[in-house]
């Protein structure tokens, strides 16, 4: 997020370093599959994130009030409170990691015998992983984001279990999951629907928004991670403020097979 409150300048000078790294077929404007240029067409989707993010932090941005969201999330009204995109994401990392994983860390030697190979394990796509998870979650929810606290985390445990990078973490076990997932779950309840919010309740395309961006920040390399590309970074294309520009999603379909019609 550091990065969100930068100069423009500086983000052009980051954006420029990584368009001169993009290498092309001898004799064509086709980019070359390889993993450099895979890695730097995701890094500059996450600077179109970073743009978006610190643009909707100006005047005219698309932040909601206390009053939209409690709105959309079937609450009550409530007093006005203008809360922008950048201080969402920022408030929902807070509150599922930095708040949680004191007590996650606490509980690990409960669950397993193996506490720091599960650290270490949890760094390998673990908690993008996790965010995926809760996106699939939040996209079967058919209504408002009060629902969620009726539904089962079993369905984000089972998303960690299965996903592609599980099987380089075998001391991630399903009780290991379990703590970590009914953890951060609580968390992201608390601040999506109101208890535990300074800014009151998200609405659901809002919280999908925001997961969505943190999941491709926090992912150590989207490029080997199916899973996040797949809901977390191709939606951010496809989202209503048109998060990703349109080079940066040409450039990702010519690389990637998610994009493929």
């Amino acid at each position: 997020m550091d990065l969100v409150r930068s100069t423009p300048d500086d983000r052009r000078r980051r954006r420029a370093g990584h368009e001169e790294g993009l290498k092309r077929e001898p004799g064509s404007r086709r980019l070359k599959n390889s993993e450099k240029n895979r890695s730097i067409v995701v890094d500059l989707a996450r600077l179109d994130a970073v743009d978006w993010l610190a643009g909707s932090s100006g005047d005219g941005a698309p932040g909601r009030t206390r009053q939209d969201s409690e709105r959309a999330s079937g609450g009550g009204r409530g007093a006005e409170s203008h809360v922008q995109p950048a201080e969402q994401v920022s408030v929902l990392a807070k509150a599922m990691a930095t708040e949680t994983w004191p007590r996650i860390s606490g509980r690990l030697d409960q669950v397993t015998p193996h506490p720091r190979d599960v650290r270490r394990e949890l760094a390998h796509h673990g908690w993008c992983d996790l965010l995926v998870g809760m996106i699939r979650v939040i996209e079967s929810v058919n209504g408002p984001l009060r629902a969620l606290s009726r539904m089962p985390a079993s369905l984000i445990k089972d998303a960690i279990l299965t996903s592609s990078a599980q099987d380089a973490r075998p001391h991630v076990t399903a009780a290991v999951v379990g703590l970590v997932v009914d953890e951060v779950w609580r968390a992201f309840i608390a601040v999506a629907c109101g208890g535990g919010s300074p800014f009151g309740l998200l609405g659901g395309e809002e919280a999908l928004r925001a997961l969505r961006i943190l999941a491709v920040f926090i992912c150590p390399a989207p490029r080997r991670h199916p899973e996040v590309r797949r809901y977390a970074l191709k939606p951010l294309g496809e989202d209503v403020h048109h998060i990703l520009t349109a080079q940066t999603e040409a450039r990702l379909a010519e690389l990637f097979a998610e994009w493929l019609p």
